[in-house]
């Protein structure tokens, strides 16, 4: 048994994180669009964007040049405005959409360059958590059990409420390889209540945060299993990656890559996994109510982002407007407010998933002027 105590005393130089920041963020339509997506967005006013936090909450135990970023071409400026310290190498820009799936391996093609040892990290940066050294320490923990078993390790949290939007990791919790450490028995969507209502009480299911890490050798195995096909696109690119070829050489590849997620297509199907379970707070937020839940609330529990609204009578409601502009919102309950640029938002809480509905309407009806 390995004693993650002494783990921690091991430093973290072979560790990279690798964060996705190419989503569009649908859900959250108007404020997010496709030109600038929610995670460029100081979604909970902290004076920071979640792609600002995120890049933050690792750099406090992992090295700067240590972090990679994956979005799209059309949001380079967003990035290295938000990142100015991240260096261009760094950066995975893909020329098209394909899900998480070919931009993953193209970063890892880039990280096995630099440290063909190195323990990959994987995360999201829509997630939130108020408590960064519990954070800290889990994640540690995590990376250093998955380094000295060179096993795959997925971050599973307690579920705090019947969210339908999360994926969920089935424990075995019989088996546990040591504190917070169990094998995964299956992963699982849901958005049934009462499956979700059973999952929760059966104490085998966890929230899947979807961090996950892996020794790099372990991810390009896995790959090769499970997506042969984007394994032999990439298979030359030590001959271009990071010369000026590299643009033209993707604008080749990526029209031939799948589009399928990692988390589907390969995770899921991975044969042996482990689930670190987490102590630290969780919130992720990929729609309103999500947000609602996760930014601080005034007296009467309304989620406030801009510095010139105005509420009256209002209660439980979340409210986004542009700080240049004065919003004044009144007699409203369990309400979405959301002022842009150029959209309006006004919708009742309670069914946050029709909002991708919204947006897909007004992208078919409106074309992509408001999208």
């Amino acid at each position: 048994m390995v004693n993650l105590r002494n783990l921690l005393t091991l430093n973290l130089q072979d560790t990279y994180i690798v964060i996705q920041a190419a989503g569009l963020g649908t859900r959250m339509w108007p404020l997010s669009k496709s030109n600038k997506p929610k995670q460029f967005f100081d979604l909970l006013s902290k004076g920071k964007t979640m792609l600002q936090m995120t890049f933050e909450r690792f750099s406090e135990f992992v090295p700067r040049e240590n972090i990679f970023v994956i979005s799209h071409d059309s949001y380079a400026s967003l990035v290295t405005e938000q990142l100015p310290f991240l260096s261009p190498g760094n950066l995975i820009l893909e020329p098209l959409r394909k899900n998480t799936a070919p931009g993953f391996l193209y970063a890892l093609k880039k990280i096995q360059l630099k440290n063909p040892h190195a323990i990959v990290l994987q995360s999201n940066c829509d997630f939130y958590t108020n408590e960064g050294e519990k954070f800290a320490d889990d994640i540690k923990k995590m990376i250093s059990y998955s380094r000295e078993n060179a096993c795959m390790m997925v971050m599973g949290v307690k579920p705090a409420s019947l969210e339908p939007t999360f994926g969920f990791i089935q424990i075995q919790t019989n088996k546990a390889i040591q504190e917070q450490i169990f094998p995964v028995k299956t992963f699982a969507d849901s958005a049934i209540p009462e499956l979700i209502t059973t999952f929760i009480r059966s104490g085998e299911f966890l929230w899947n945060t979807s961090l996950f890490c892996a020794p790099i050798t372990l991810l390009f195995e896995t790959y090769q299993e499970h997506a042969p096909d984007l394994m032999e696109l990439f298979h030359d690119s030590a001959k271009w990656l990071n010369t000026k070829k590299e643009k033209a050489q993707l604008n080749k590849i990526y029209p031939l890559c799948r589009n399928i997620a990692f988390r589907f297509e390969i995770l899921y199907k991975q044969s042996q996994a482990f689930c670190f379970v987490g102590n630290f707070d969780f919130k992720r937020v990929i729609n309103f109510n999500h947000l609602w839940e996760a930014h601080d609330k005034d007296y009467l529990g309304n989620a406030v982002n801009g510095s010139n609204v105005v509420v009256y009578n209002t209660s439980n409601s979340t409210i986004l407007a542009p700080d240049r502009k004065l919003v004044v919102v009144d007699g409203l309950e369990e309400y979405i407010v959301v002022d842009s640029e150029d959209a309006l938002l006004i919708a009742p809480k309670g069914d946050e998933e029709k909002l991708k509905n919204f947006y897909n309407d007004i992208k078919r009806i409106k074309g992509e002027k408001f999208a």
